[in-house]
């Protein structure tokens, strides 16, 4: 598998370079004859960003985390710091395909 690094490398420019030439930044300004080397050594080695993506590619049921609660259901239902934070920590967990444990609550 084709990685940026290895692009980077053998067109002379940096991984954030050739980052930002794949995802066509439009705020990123190289001359036209770098972003067009970059393109075509992609190309030829035939880069997939697809591949790239992080995270599990199929659920896995043995991996989960665990939330460690320092106050009770209620105080953090009333707190919507801590609620939001725990509804995006379940959201995250959603799209890596982890499982969430139930949280357990320090005495």
């Amino acid at each position: 598998m084709t990685s940026i690094r290895d692009i980077a490398k053998i067109a002379g420019v940096s991984p954030a370079s050739v980052s930002r030439i794949l995802n066509n930044d439009p705020t990123f300004h190289i001359n036209e004859a770098a972003r067009g080397r970059v393109i075509e050594i992609a190309r030829k080695l035939n880069y997939n960003k697809a591949d790239k993506k992080r995270g599990p590619k199929q659920p896995d049921s043995s991996l989960s985390i665990a939330l460690v609660m320092r106050y009770g259901n209620m105080r953090e239902f009333n707190d919507p710091y801590f609620l939001n934070m725990h509804k995006g920590i379940n959201e995250e967990a959603k799209k890596w395909h982890l499982r969430v444990e139930q949280p357990c609550q320090l005495p």
